[in-house]
């Protein structure tokens, strides 16, 4: 689905292709003017990197992850895509504490210095200079707000 601000109204479900993966509990972030969709649960989306493009209205896969994350929180920060945390396992699986950062120069990930414990469903964000993680869940059902 998609929202046209020019007219200010939402598209159908199919003027967008389908993913390659569907899914839930994926992370999004645009960079170079694609939709980089990472992860999820269900679908097979798990640790897959989902590339849309607008100007072609069409979908390609990217390198997977180094860890079959959905969940995860995500920011982009000097053209490359951060990502941390999450849940490996699926919905009943375990909260990470792993984090990554995507070149797509190279199309090369990463891992960076893991959070300071296992987080899943949180939300991701930056300043430019620092990938903030902010709130979700430590494993199960139990919330924790940071």
């Amino acid at each position: 689905m998609s929202f046209d601000l020019e007219n200010e109204v939402w598209l159908p479900a199919d003027a967008v292709p389908p993913r390659p993966f569907a899914g839930d509990h994926q992370s999004a972030q645009v960079l170079d003017n694609e939709l980089y969709v990472v992860g999820g649960i269900h679908g097979g989306s798990s640790g897959k990197l989902q590339i849309y493009s607008a100007a072609n209205n069409s979908w390609r896969t990217g390198p997977s992850l180094p860890y079959a994350t959905g969940a995860a929180a995500t920011c982009v920060i000097d053209g490359k895509l951060y990502v941390a945390g999450g849940l490996v396992g699926g919905l009943g699986g375990a909260s990470v504490a792993t984090a990554a950062v995507f070149d797509p120069a190279t199309q090369v990930w990463s891992e960076i210095a893991p959070l300071p414990y296992a987080h899943n469903h949180a939300a991701g964000g930056t300043d430019g200079e620092h990938f903030f993680v902010f709130g979700g869940r430590q494993g199960g059902p139990t919330t924790t707000v940071q």
